[in-house]
């Protein structure tokens, strides 16, 4: 508790006398087992578009990321908590969080709830309309993919037939390879490290709701002035092209040009520079 009041008032400090609001090394936690997002190999190697996004960025800020693995179900204690300066973990601006005190960055990822497919069925399923009739996996029903797609089911009766798990990915993926299903819901940014993982599999690289998830910087505590440096890097990742080369990079394996389907999902959406 004492270290987190001496970080704050340091910050503090460094703000009122108009230099850099960060210190030398930032507590930042991290995703370390979703290929292409973020992952730590058996040697304590990260890679990933959120790790390659943190490191850039906070480079041109003049500081450094000391990454700790994170859940889902943990990011807001433990940011909140005090024990994390930020949080980039498929972290989605939500009016909740706000609430409770989070602060965030303008998006760096624009997620829309897609369709991981079998890549033997990409001229079959390329949109919500052609799961008429299907066996479609997704999370659990407090969950935003079950409640989006179990919504556009009721309105266009498309007579889905929804199987659920606790957890979409890799749970659903299975029965996905099995056969036991024909398709899974959730977000791309998710569903992507399935076929990182899973060559045979595809995103169809559609929308099954209007409004994406937006992935942003979270941080808590006396933000503002750190909230528009972050800002400030994350516009100039994406206008100088640094940003499409981490996302090509960690979605394409061999990366080069033109990017490969799953990029190009994400490419299609870019957040504004």
């Amino acid at each position: 508790m004492r270290a987190a009041l001496r970080a704050v008032l340091a910050c503090l400090l460094c703000v009122a006398c108009g230099g850099n609001p960060f210190p030398a090394e930032l507590r930042v936690g991290v995703y370390a087992d979703i290929p292409g997002i973020g992952e730590r190999d058996a040697a304590g190697r990260w890679s990933g578009f959120e790790i390659t996004l943190v490191e850039q960025v906070l480079h041109r800020l003049g500081t450094r990321a000391s990454f700790r693995a994170v859940t889902a179900e943990e990011r807001d204690a433990r940011l909140l908590g005090g024990e994390l300066d930020l949080v980039v973990a498929t972290y989605s601006i939500t009016d909740e969080r706000i609430a409770r005190g989070i602060a965030f960055t303008v998006p760096y990822l624009l997620s829309y709830q897609d369709i991981l497919i079998r890549g033997t069925d990409a001229e079959v399923i390329r949109t919500v309309a052609d799961l008429r009739g299907r066996r479609v996996c997704t999370g659990p029903p407090n969950a935003t993919p079950y409640q989006h797609l179990a919504s556009v089911n009721r309105g266009q009766d498309l007579g889905i037939e929804i199987v659920t798990r606790a957890s979409s990915s890799p749970l659903c993926v299975d029965l996905l390879m099995a056969g036991t299903v024909d398709a899974v819901v959730s977000d791309a940014a998710i569903l992507s490290a399935s076929v990182l993982r899973h060559p045979g599999l595809r995103l169809a690289g559609t929308r099954i709701w209007p409004r994406p998830e937006q992935y942003a910087f979270g941080l808590a505590g006396p933000a503002a002035a750190r909230t528009e440096r972050l800002d400030a890097a994350i516009r100039e990742m994406v206008a100088d092209g640094s940003w499409r080369r981490a996302l090509i990079d960690s979605f394409c394996p061999g990366g080069g040009e033109p990017p490969c389907h799953t990029a190009q999902v994400f490419l299609k959406y870019p957040p504004t520079a």
